[in-house]
């Protein structure tokens, strides 16, 4: 999504900045009252899985730059505003045309037909009674549909139309035949679709069911099926078809009728079809290995040769077992130097971070497997301490097939550190909680690292998942099985591991290798897809139409506006708790917050989110604070501490909250309340030595210009002007950092996303976080 070079007038309704920091981008949301509805089970359309949109690599910021916008999404409770009654203009010129050019509006029907269409989760559709213009307005509408035929009959009850959505479908051909109805020749779309992650194609044959002059008529596709089945494809019909019959070889979804949509006794179906798919399975092998790490080396009676030498001996184990992924433990920079240089496998998170957290890379051969995503969790180490440790999706190039692997190192209890039982506990309900979160997305999970646990470890994870070792085992009673160590392999239920072994010698480590071959099963699932009818009378839409999209709609819009535009951080305002559960469904691939969950210390209406693949939480550096809310509410304003996963970079975020009320000198009170407990909570952050961005935006009272000129904050908007004008702050299109931040490029969006998100403006700009400043607590 591109945006706009020239900034165009303010909108009238108050907008809260969204902030971009070091190749960060920050964008603030007002989402009141969103309800998401249900999608299908494909991930670019379901709420349980994330939506994507690609990059464009000039629109990118570079890697020392981040985009600040600032965007405020139409609450679900604002309705269309009222229509004022137009007065008489006697000014001189008032008769002349306007200058400013009009948007061109899409058809009514349209942006219906694609609000009910994303409201149902419809993957495709058989839509009838649209005209030409209409059914090319539907594929404008969300710049996701494809339509066939785009030119209809001039005769309304022949108008018949597929549409599908192409991320989900790629069209492989489509036609138009001819049924007899009587004496009349019926026209029937068909389009051949193929289902782009299972690669199962599909006829769709959309039937006109108001060609049909009696209840008693029918139009049978059944010649028109055999014709297009004769090579095997599977066919669904939608139309007057669906209603009469399904022949034998058809997908039979089965039909659930919905309450009418358009308020104009048009009926609409909505049916969960599945398409089967050949049974077949892929298999890698997969190990854990604590290598010992290179400072280990001939101390506490650990093996003495020297740490590279030792890595010779394993990767000559790990090769010996033709592993294809590994979840390394104490491994080392010198480790992982050599292990690279002598095979070439990518590592995560390597060296991104701290040393520490490198120790626990996964490595994988990249001809078998390609990286999806790359995340961390905070995990308990010894004595409390806090270490990020990885989980990353990857893709088998042969299969096509995605699964999810995740490696830890508990802490282990001895002389030299203490006991760490209790940490080592810790630790374990954490990573059962992000096993939960990882299974909740449907993809296979594998488990490998040294948990310095063997019962207390097995027994609380495979009564609490799906988990089970490669080891065997049984769950009732608990027993795992011998022999029982405390480096492990874990699988969820798809996968069946065989050949499991325990190798490796005392040249290489003070452990063994653990490894297994892994079969994945899950490839023979169907794929299954939201198929929708939808019928449209010759009158217009129901009289309560809004000019913009439903609540559920503009959460989708205003995702798919942060990604277009590359925003990498997010300061959510008026999020609910369902939206907020929404949200982190929508996004859970690629995407944190803070807070994490709902019940945490911050409140979740003032959420700020960011874009894992560039920036990550500092462990212990998040908290919130109260500000004033109206009457004798309060609000636990968040603020993080961010850290660019490439540069290191570190920058501060807080996430405003603007007491709400009406125009009166109480509310201007409590504003003026929220923004010196803003204020204040800028300058304690700054004094570390850490830039700070600010979203949400401060109001434009004189005792809030006075806080922000003292601790010399600036503006996106006008980075080479002073804040403050008149007495006022010299903008309400506010994105705010302190020293150490440059902003450029400050624009304002306003394109088709955007204006299903909202009826104010996406806010954008660049902001580049000075190194110097950065490196001020020693914290790189």
């Amino acid at each position: 999504m591109a945006t706009t070079g020239k900034r165009r007038a303010t909108p009238k309704r108050k907008t809260g900045p969204i902030v971009m920091a070091g190749a960060l981008t920050i964008a603030l949301l007002g989402v009141g009252g969103v309800i998401l509805a249900n999608g299908s089970d494909e991930p670019p359309m379901s709420v349980s899985g994330p939506l994507k949109t690609e990059a464009t690599p000039s629109d990118i910021p570079a890697k020392d730059v981040l985009r600040v916008s600032s965007l405020n999404v139409l609450a679900a409770r604002h309705t269309a505003p009222k229509k004022k009654a137009s007065k008489a203009d006697t000014r001189p010129g008032a008769g002349k045309p306007a200058r400013k050019r009009t948007p061109v509006e899409l058809p009514a029907k349209s942006r219906y037909v694609d609000q009910v269409a994303t409201r149902h989760g419809l993957d495709v559709f058989g839509v009838q009674g649209l005209s030409s213009t209409e059914i090319t307005g539907v594929t404008k509408a969300g710049s996701k549909w494809a339509s066939y035929p785009i030119k209809q009959p001039r005769a309304q009850v022949y108008r018949a139309a597929v549409t599908w959505r192409t991320d989900v479908w790629r069209r492989v051909g489509a036609d138009t035949k001819r049924v007899m109805l009587g004496k009349t020749a019926v026209p029937v779309p068909y389009v051949k679709l193929r289902h782009k992650k299972s690669q199962r194609e599909l006829y769709v044959i959309n039937v006109p069911e108001r060609a049909r002059k009696s209840p008693n008529d029918t139009i049978n596709g059944t010649t028109i099926a055999a014709q297009l089945s004769a090579d095997g494809t599977p066919h669904v019909f939608t139309g007057s078809a669906a209603r009469d019959s399904q022949p034998e070889n058809a997908a039979k979804p089965t039909i659930e009728s919905m309450p009418d949509p358009f308020g104009n006794g048009d009926p609409l179906q909505v049916a969960k079809a599945s398409l089967s798919r050949t049974e077949s399975s892929s298999s890698f092998r997969v190990g854990s290995y604590n290598i010992l790490g290179s400072d280990h080396t001939g101390n506490f009676g650990k093996p003495g040769n020297g740490g590279s030498n030792r890595m010779n001996h394993a990767i000559g184990n790990i090769r010996a077992r033709n592993l294809d992924v590994v979840g390394f433990q104490e491994m080392q920079s010198p480790q992982r130097a050599k292990y690279k240089a002598a095979t070439g496998w990518p590592l995560y998170p390597d060296s991104r971070f701290r040393d520490v957290e490198g120790h626990n890379s996964i490595g994988w051969n990249p001809s078998v497997w390609e990286l999806v995503s790359a995340h961390t969790e905070p995990i308990t180490y010894f004595k409390g301490e806090i270490v990020q440790m990885p989980y990353i999706l990857l893709k088998h190039k042969a299969s096509g097939e995605e699964v999810y692997f995740a490696n830890f190192h508990n802490p282990a209890t001895t002389k030299r550190r203490g006991n760490n039982k209790h940490w080592r506990n810790v630790a374990t309900a954490r990573e059962i909680s992000l096993f939960k979160r990882l299974r909740a997305t449907g993809k296979p999970l594998i488990v490998t690292g040294d948990m310095n646990e063997k019962h207390a470890y097995y027994c609380p994870v495979t009564a609490a998942t799906d988990l089970r070792s490669a080891g065997g085992g049984s769950t009732s009673p608990c027993a795992p099985a011998a022999p029982v160590r405390i480096d492990w392999v874990f699988g969820s239920n798809e996968i069946t591991f065989s050949d499991y072994a325990i190798t490796g010698d005392s040249r290489a480590s003070d452990h063994q290798l653990i490894s297994a071959e892994a079969s994945l099963a899950s490839i023979a699932k169907p794929a299954e897809f939201n198929l929708g009818d939808l019928v449209l009378s010759p009158g217009t839409p129901a009289a309560d139409m809004r000019p913009w999209a439903p609540a559920n709609v503009r959460i989708r819009s205003a995702y798919e506006a942060l990604e277009s535009n590359h925003i990498d951080v997010v300061g959510f305002q008026e999020l609910t708790p369902t939206q907020f559960t929404g949200f982190k469904n929508l996004s859970a691939e690629n995407w944190d917050s803070y807070p994490r969950a709902l019940g945490e210390e911050a409140d979740t209406r003032s959420t700020i989110a960011w874009r894992t693949s560039t920036w990550a939480l500092v462990p212990g550096d998040s908290g919130a604070f109260t500000v004033p809310g109206s009457g004798k509410q309060t609000t636990k304003v968040p603020w993080v501490k961010l850290r660019n996963v490439e540069t290191s970079e570190e920058v501060y975020v807080v996430n405003t909250f603007n007491p709400v009320g009406r125009a009166t000198e109480q509310t201007a009170a409590w504003r003026r309340q929220a923004d010196a407990k803003v204020l204040a909570m800028v300058e304690k952050l700054a004094k570390q030595g850490i830039p700070v961005l600010v979203t949400g935006g401060l109001t434009q009272a004189a005792a809030t210009c006075a806080g922000v000129d003292s601790r010399q904050l600036k503006l996106a908007a006008k980075p080479d002007q002073p804040p403050c004008s008149k007495g006022k702050i010299a903008t309400k299109d506010q994105i705010l950092g302190t020293s150490g931040v440059s902003f450029t490029n400050f624009s304002v969006v306003r394109d088709q996303a955007v204006r299903e998100a909202t009826d104010a403006a996406l806010i954008t700009a660049d902001a580049r976080v000075d190194s110097k400043t950065t490196s001020g607590n020693g914290t790189r």
